[in-house]
């Protein structure tokens, strides 16, 4: 089995949140967000690049809805890879 699990996702997206009043927390966030799916979002309050120069810090989101299904083949592939 391979060592990754790729699910194409066309709506997948990263940005600045800029309408937010504080610093975000270092987190994953999982919220149901349609019938039928669940919004999985990164956020942090970084610089969008810690190599090298890093700039302004920002309160960045990154999104991506999944079905049920998807969610069910991302445990299925952590169970067996982390056997």
């Amino acid at each position: 089995m391979s060592k990754e699990l790729i699910i194409p996702k066309e709506h997948a997206a990263i940005y600045e949140a800029k309408t937010l009043q504080s610093e975000n927390e270092n987190c994953v966030r999982l919220y149901r967000n349609g019938p039928c799916t669940i919004q999985l979002q990164i956020r942090t309050f970084k610089s969008i690049t810690d190599i090298g120069h890093p700039g302004k810090k920002r309160n960045m989101l990154a999104g991506v809805s999944l079905s049920l299904e998807e969610l069910k083949n991302i445990v299925r592939f952590a169970k067996e890879v982390l056997k």
